[in-house]
């Protein structure tokens, strides 16, 4: 955590507002071809949406777990104590994620810098502020790809249902394409960004189960 806010508290000086210096440079024959459907396109309200879906996945990322073992301690299936261990490692697990989770995404921001869809509408004026260097790549889309598969990792070692797990399943699902489709309707990310968001924060998930043998943990 106390990398994830270091290097967030490092844009001011580490990022070079390009486009507002040398407008010419933020040109749409810049922009990837299969990034350019994202130029134009700016809604507010898909900003605050994407910002719920992400932030519900993240909630659903522990309750659901937390949940699933009360229900097995109420059903006597296990003590007390063990209910309580699974709920306080399923909490320390998922923050963790979402540490590492936000220590790749400011480190790719940092060295990427790549301005936004929407600065290209007006480089010198809204490529002044360094936040509008941080499209690659989408931190939504991975945070809610990170929360997903680790849900579902934690449900499937649970021995959840396959009927529930499928549904748990499908639910991240689609909070992630809503929230990659979101990040894209908002102007704020290009189609990469998204794609490789997602790619990235299934690897976090994915690395810090293997790590932290999390086998053991339930």
């Amino acid at each position: 955590m106390s990398l994830w806010i270091a290097l967030g508290a490092s844009r001011s000086w580490i990022i070079i507002p390009s486009c507002h210096q040398h407008p010419n440079l933020c040109s749409e024959a810049n922009v990837l071809s299969i990034d350019r459907y994202s130029l134009g396109v700016e809604h507010l309200e898909a900003d605050t949406l994407s910002t719920f879906t992400q932030n519900l996945s993240g909630f659903l990322g522990f309750l659901v777990p937390s949940t699933w073992t009360l229900a097995g301690w109420i059903r006597r299936r296990f003590s007390k104590q063990i209910a309580w261990r699974r709920i306080l490692g399923d909490l320390l697990l998922f923050m963790q994620a979402s540490c590492w989770n936000g220590v790749g995404i400011e480190f790719f921001h940092l060295i990427s810098q790549r301005p936004r869809p929407f600065v290209y509408s007006n480089p010198s004026v809204r490529g002044l502020a360094v936040a509008s260097y941080t499209s690659f790549y989408s931190g939504h889309t991975s945070f809610v790809a990170c929360m997903q598969v680790l849900l579902c990792w934690v449900l499937w070692e649970r021995k959840m249902p396959p009927g529930l797990l499928l549904f748990f399943g499908l639910l991240g699902e689609g909070l992630l394409l809503a929230t990659a489709s979101l990040r894209l309707l908002a102007g704020k990310h290009f189609l990469t960004d998204v794609l490789v968001g997602a790619c990235l924060g299934t690897c976090v998930a994915w690395i810090l189960g293997r790590t932290q043998r999390f086998f053991q943990l339930v």
